[in-house]
C-alpha cells in the first residue's frame, strides 16, 4: 500500500484501470472469445447425455469400438460413436467416461481464452502506461 500512497495520480489511475482490464480479461473475455467453441461443446454434451438414455444406444456403449459398425451422421447414437472414436475406447462406456473429459475440455477452452484475455490486458496496460507517462512528462516539462 506504500507505493499506492506515494504514486502520482496518473500511476494510480493506470493501476486501477489495469486491474479492471485484467479482471475482465480473465473473467469476461474468455466467454466472448471462445463463445463458439464453448457453445459447440455444450451442445455436444447435451446430445451425448440424451443418447445415454436411449435403449437403442446400448450396443454403441457396450460393444468394443473395433467391431462397432460405423454410424452415419445425424443418426441416433452418432455423438456417442464420435466420442468413442476420437477420445475413448473404454468399456463399458459410462457417463463419467464422457462427461469428465468434456468438462476438462471446457476448462481448457476457458483457460485458453483467459490467457488470451490476460495477454490483451497486459498489452493495453503497457500502452496505457506509456501514454499516461508521456503526457505526465510533457506537462512537467511545460511547468
Amino acid at each position: 500500500m506504500g507505493w499506492f500512497k506515494r504514486a502520482a495520480g496518473w500511476q494510480r489511475l493506470w493501476l486501477l484501470v489495469s486491474v479492471a482490464l485484467l479482471a475482465a480479461g480473465v473473467v469476461w473475455l474468455p466467454g466472448v472469445i471462445e463463445k463458439d467453441a464453448l457453445g459447440r461443446l455444450a451442445e455436444q454434451r447435451a446430445r451425448v447425455v440424451a443418447e445415454f438414455d436411449l435403449p437403442v444406444c446400448e450396443p454403441v456403449r457396450s460393444i468394443p469400438y473395433t467391431v462397432l459398425p460405423p454410424i452415419p451422421a445425424g443418426a441416433p447414437c452418432y455423438d456417442i460413436y464420435v466420442w468413442r472414436k476420437t477420445v475413448t475406447e473404454k468399456l463399458p462406456l459410462i457417463p463419467n467416461h464422457v462427461l469428465f473429459p468434456m468438462d476438462a475440455r471446457r476448462r481448457e477452452i476457458w483457460l485458453e481464452g483467459a490467457l488470451k484475455g490476460t495477454a490483451f490486458a497486459a498489452l493495453v496496460s503497457a500502452l496505457l502506461y506509456g501514454v499516461l507517462r508521456s503526457r505526465h512528462r510533457g506537462r512537467a516539462m511545460q511547468q
